[in-house]
């Protein structure tokens, strides 16, 4: 067998390339299956479902499983249902319906037959509507209470009627008339798109080209707010939405280019134009574009890949997150803030869900936790921000790039650790460490006091600590290492005999060991090089930065804070799990197996992998919290640090173990390949039982 100390040197250029893939592919698939922990499933399985509609707290669906179809409805705070039956709602000359707030509108029949009704949800009281006596035949849209639908007239400007559903009371304005309802009508502004040039083209293809406009009710001022394109029968006309003082609406980039499109916001105060989503931005080719209090939502499409993001429009910077972390599609995203409703797939059949997203930490200038490669601070910051181990500024600001001041660190190790802090329990010996205000009255002289008297931070003498300095990296490194030390024992294992650290700093005679422990742990690994032949990213001696703080944090306890979404368990068990390996993977291929899982694991839902084209799978495992990652075979070795035997064998071999990134790798030696287990975050017990019950199921 070989040793662990020739793993780290001889690695080969496919095998790095290997391995970077692999470990992108497996941090996209530990979060890919997730969902956001307080997302709220709408509507019930085996719904065959249309586009949702949301309104205050109301959301509803068509769904046309029945003969005739419904639409049902849901009030996500009462949690009060009900469904009304509407024959002709689906089909190629499908009816139309709408949602208000506490009303839903529906058409039954078509042309001069039309009959518009309305329900009112709390009550379920239904009236035909009517206007001068005459029942309507037609509505073009539903705002609030309001329902809007076109008067008779030729030309260009027509009458645009109103009646509010609680009172009965009618409004009339003469705007200019849009044939397709392209337009929406808020406070005292009518937006629309004005089309300049229509091309029917052939009977696949056509193209308009135009511009979105604004008309102020009262004064009859007129604004072009910026281009409306349209380039293809398959791909949604601009459509503005408007909402206090915004206007958003998606446009194709040309008539050439109709399945590339911007998004665009306008500000009616400041009479300024911003692109929220640009034509090379990942989150682009949007689509069923809504505002709402200064919040937006689209639908977004790369490739086959349909996702739908959000994020506030009163801050440039700020970046888009994503509805969901869940495995599937997400169609028709509909915001009335702070409520967002989209429909996926990612059970296999379409269903409804909604999110109340002001309960969720965002923070302008970080972007939502992705998992790839390089892309981990973001994960850390809002884990430790659920956990309420960090918070943002007033202005909705992370600022991640700024220092961290050492007050700051000994309040986020203190409350990552979760250590008691009352007001005045433990004497503050540092006079210059202020008392909190009244506000906060915790921050900075108990925290600090707590902070000292575990060991974790030293002041520069007895009496002064400097509590607004920025903590320089190496300082940072000290303090985590000895809060772990003496608080987690266990949690960071010794260095090998023989090992060497790549870090010059491992030297010092005051933070040199503490460097060696933090760096064999994987807790360095954002400073350091990736292989033992590329040059150090930082130097340790670098004041470090509130993003830095968060990892290495994250890094050291993410196998105790909450998890930033609980992971969905699969109901396959594990003998379910063997006969669909044997069942799936290459005949010529080995296959591994654990026996048993630790309490509480399970395969995680979609979680079996069989590589296209044979070679091999992975499997991935999960208590809710953590993954464990199985991946087999893997061929060759890793330039990974800390590496050493456990004493724990499976058939005969030893199993070896190492860190990177703060996640524990396992290897398992066989004959040409190895087993490599990787936990994320941290989680050695379960990771080495996992391995030691290991069954060779088939193969070598």
């Amino acid at each position: 067998m070989r040793q662990a100390t020739g793993r780290c040197a001889s690695l080969n250029w496919s095998i790095r390339r290997a391995l970077l893939i692999f470990l992108i592919a497996m941090a996209l698939l530990g979060m890919g299956s997730t969902a956001q922990a307080n997302e709220i499933q709408v509507s019930g399985p085996g719904s065959q479902i249309g586009s949702p509609a949301l309104a205050g707290n109301w959301v509803a669906w068509d769904d046309y499983q029945t003969d005739p179809a419904v639409i049902c409805w849901r009030n996500l705070d009462s949690d009060t249902t009900g469904s009304v039956a509407v024959p002709g709602l689906y089909g190629d000359r499908g009816t139309s319906w709408a949602l208000g707030e506490d009303f839903v509108v529906w058409l039954e029949r078509f042309g001069t037959d039309g009959v518009v009704l309305a329900q009112r949800l709390t009550t379920g009281d239904k009236r035909t509507l009517t206007y001068g006596g005459q029942p309507l035949t037609s509505f073009a849209r539903v705002t609030g209470t309001t329902v809007y639908w076109w008067g008779d007239g030729q030309g260009e400007m027509r009458p645009l009627h109103s009646q509010d559903l609680l009172n009965g009371a009618t409004r009339t304005w003469l705007v200019p008339f849009q044939s397709m309802n392209l337009f929406d009508i808020a406070g005292d502004w009518y937006v629309w798109v004005e089309w300049l040039a229509f091309d029917p083209g052939p009977e696949d293809f056509h193209s308009a080209t135009g511009s979105i406009r604004a008309r102020h009710l009262k004064s009859g001022e007129t604004i072009i707010l910026g281009p409306a394109i349209w380039g293809n029968t398959q791909a949604l006309p601009p459509h503005p939405d408007i909402d206090g003082d915004w206007v958003v609406w998606d446009t194709a980039v040309s008539v050439h280019e109709w399945n590339n499109t911007v998004l665009y916001a306008y500000d009616l105060k400041n009479r300024e134009r911003r692109t929220v989503v640009g034509e090379d931005d990942p989150e682009g080719n949007a689509c069923f574009s809504q505002v709402s209090k200064g919040w937006v939502a689209w639908q977004a499409q790369s490739g086959s890949n349909i996702r739908s993001y959000f994020r506030p429009l009163d801050a440039a910077s700020a970046r888009p997150h994503p509805v969901s972390h869940a495995v599937g599609q997400q169609y028709f995203p509909k915001l009335d803030y702070p409520w967002l409703v989209w429909m996926d797939n990612r059970s296999g059949d379409y269903e409804v869900y909604a999110w109340n997203v002001s309960t969720e930490t965002q923070f302008t200038d970080v972007r939502p936790p992705e998992w790839r490669m390089g892309t981990w601070g973001p994960t850390a910051i809002y884990t430790l921000a659920k956990a309420g181990v960090v918070q943002g500024y007033d202005d909705g600001t992370f600022r991640p790039d700024n220092p961290v001041l050492r007050a700051q660190l000994a309040k986020m190790l203190v409350s990552s650790l979760g250590l008691e802090v009352r007001d005045g329990a433990i004497r503050n010996n540092f006079v210059d460490v202020p008392a909190g205000p009244p506000s906060d009255p915790l921050y900075p002289d108990d925290y600090v006091a707590v902070a000292a008297a575990n060991g974790i931070v030293q002041g520069f003498s007895s009496s002064l600590f400097g509590p607004y300095q920025p903590v320089t990296r190496i300082q940072m490194v000290s303090m985590v290492v000895r809060a772990l030390e003496r608080l987690r024992p266990g949690r960071l294992e010794m260095p090998a005999l023989g090992w060497k650290s790549q870090f010059p700093e491992a030297t010092d005679p005051t933070h040199g060991e503490n460097v060696r422990l933090a760096e064999y742990n994987g807790l360095l690994s954002h400073w350091g090089h990736s292989y033992l032949w590329e040059e150090l990213r930082a130097s340790l001696w670098d004041p470090a930065t509130r993003e830095e703080m968060a990892l290495m944090l994250w890094w050291a306890l993410g196998g105790e804070l909450p998890p930033l979404r609980e992971s969905m368990k699969s109901e396959m068990t594990l003998p379910e799990l063997r006969d669909h390996l044997l069942g799936t993977v290459g005949t010529a291929d080995p296959i591994y197996l654990p026996t048993q899982l630790p309490s509480g694991w399970a395969l995680l839902k979609d979680g079996c992998e069989v590589w296209k084209g044979g070679g091999g799978y992975n499997l991935t495992f999960t208590n809710g919290h953590s993954t464990i990652r199985l991946d087999c075979p893997y061929e060759g070795d890793a330039a990974l640090g800390g590496f050493h035997h456990t004493g724990i064998t499976w058939e005969g071999q030893e199993i070896a173990v190492g860190y990177s990134y703060g996640w524990l790798h396992c290897f398992v030696d066989g004959a040409d390949n190895y087993l490599w287990f990787i936990a994320n975050p941290w989680n050695r017990e379960a990771v080495l039982a996992m391995a030691a019950s290991m069954e060779r199921v088939r193969g070598r």
